[in-house]
C-alpha cells in the first residue's frame, strides 16, 4: 500500500494519489458511502465546480489513508491547508480507536456501551427515571412509567450521535398498550448503513434544564461535555470541555441533527471561542436567538467538575470517557458517558491533541501512516 502513498505537501500530488486509492480499493467506497460522503461535500462546498468537489473528495481520500481522518475532519480542520508535521499531530477518526484501545479496559466499557448499563451504574446521578423496554414482559414496568412521564425521549440501546433518539408522547395514541407495542417493534436505519437493533430501547424521562442554559437556544437541553483521562496514579486529568448547543430547533444537540460546538475555560465555566459545526460552518452568535457564544456562563461550574472527577473514579479501567452534562434545578445529572468521546476540543480550539495524550498514552502519532500503530 505505501508504495502508492507518497508523503507530500503538494495539494495537487495528493489528489493524484488519493484517486489512485479510489480507483484501487472500490469495496471501500459502497455506492452507499458515496452517497453519503457527496452529501457532505455538497453541503460544505455549495456552488462550486463538480471538478473541485472531486478533487477535495480524492485529497480527503489521501489523508485518510495517511493521517486517518474523514471528510468532515478534513474541512472542519482544513487538512487540505496543512502540512504534513502538522497534520500527523492531529487525532484523527482512525488513530482516536487506537488510543481508546490502550486506555480503555475492553470488558468494562460495556457500562457506557449500553445505555441501560450506563444508568445502572450511575443511577444516583441521573436524576432521573430510566427504564429499558426489551419484551413483552416489561409492559406493567412501562405503564408505571408512563404513569408519571405521559412525554419522555426515546433512545436506542446501543447506538450513538443521537441517532433514533425522539420524543414520546402518549396524548397521541389511543392507548397505552399502542405506545408499548410500538416501542417494542422500532428498528431504526440509519442514513448511511442499516442496522436493526432488535427491540431494546430506553426510555427516560425528559430533563429540565435551567433557564441559564436554555436561554442560548431553548429547543433543546444544551449540554457541557467534559472528557476526562484517568491517571495511572489515580488522579483525574480534564482534557477539555465544551458547550454543546442545538440549532434550528431540533430538540435534541446531537450529530445526527446537528450542533453547534463552543470551548468553555476549564478554570472558570466561560465561553471562550465562537461556535462550530462538524460542516466547518462558524457562529459568533447563535444563528437561532443571536446570543454570543464567547463570554456566555455556565452555572455551577466548579460543582460540575466535581461530580465529573467522581464520575471518572467510579469505573477507573475505563480511563477516557467523554461525560455529557445537563444542569436541572436539582443539580448537574448525567445524560450519558461516551467511552469513545471525540477530541472535539481540536476544532474548537484550532490546535492537535496529540502531544498532549502522549502524557497517557504509549502510541507515536508522528509516524508517517496511521495503522503502522495497530
Amino acid at each position: 500500500m505505501k508504495n502508492i502513498i507518497e508523503i507530500t505537501d503538494d495539494l495537487e500530488k495528493q489528489i493524484v494519489i488519493g484517486k489512485k486509492i479510489f480507483e484501487k480499493f472500490p469495496e471501500q467506497y459502497s455506492d452507499k458511502r458515496m452517497i453519503s460522503l457527496m452529501d457532505d461535500i455538497q453541503r460544505i462546498m455549495g456552488d462550486v465546480s463538480k471538478e473541485k468537489k472531486w478533487d477535495m473528495f480524492y485529497n480527503s481520500v489521501y489523508n485518510y489513508w495517511v493521517y486517518g481522518n474523514n471528510l468532515r475532519e478534513n474541512f472542519f480542520y482544513k487538512f487540505f491547508e496543512m502540512k504534513h508535521e502538522q497534520k500527523k499531530r492531529y487525532i484523527t477518526f482512525r488513530n482516536r480507536f487506537l488510543i481508546y484501545n490502550i486506555l480503555n479496559d475492553k470488558q468494562s466499557e460495556i457500562i457506557f456501551k449500553k445505555k441501560y448499563e450506563t444508568y445502572k451504574k450511575y443511577e444516583d446521578y441521573y436524576g432521573r427515571d430510566v427504564i429499558e423496554i426489551s419484551s413483552e414482559a416489561d409492559y406493567y414496568k412501562f405503564k408505571r412509567f408512563i404513569s408519571n412521564n405521559q412525554t419522555f425521549f426515546v433512545k436506542p440501546e446501543s447506538l450513538g450521535l443521537g441517532i433514533g433518539v425522539h420524543r414520546e408522547n402518549l396524548c397521541n395514541y389511543a392507548s397505552e398498550r399502542e405506545l408499548f407495542d410500538k416501542l417494542l417493534l422500532e428498528r431504526y436505519i440509519s442514513k448511511n448503513e442499516s442496522w436493526a437493533i432488535g427491540n431494546s430501547v430506553v426510555l427516560e424521562e425528559e430533563i429540565k434544564q435551567v433557564e441559564e442554559m436554555a436561554e442560548i437556544h431553548p429547543y433543546s437541553v444544551n449540554i457541557i461535555r467534559i472528557s476526562t483521562v484517568v491517571q495511572k496514579n489515580g488522579d483525574v486529568d480534564f482534557v477539555d470541555a465544551w458547550f454543546r448547543v442545538g440549532i434550528n430547533k431540533s430538540e435534541i444537540a446531537a450529530a445526527s441533527n446537528g450542533e453547534i460546538y463552543s470551548g468553555v475555560n476549564l478554570d472558570t465555566g466561560i465561553v471562550e471561542t465562537n461556535g462550530y459545526t462538524e460542516f466547518g460552518d462558524v457562529f459568533v452568535t447563535h444563528p437561532d436567538t443571536k446570543i454570543d457564544f464567547v463570554g456566555y456562563k455556565i452555572p455551577k461550574w466548579n460543582e460540575l467538575l466535581n461530580i465529573v472527577n467522581e464520575l471518572a473514579l467510579r469505573v477507573p479501567e475505563v480511563r477516557y470517557v467523554g461525560w455529557d452534562m445537563a444542569l436541572t434545578r436539582n443539580g448537574w445529572v448525567i445524560v450519558e458517558g461516551n467511552e469513545n468521546g471525540e477530541f472535539l476540543g481540536q476544532l474548537v480550539y484550532n490546535k492537535p491533541y496529540g502531544d498532549y495524550i502522549r502524557k497517557f498514552v504509549d502510541i507515536d502519532l508522528n509516524k508517517c501512516f496511521w495503522w503502522e500503530n495497530s
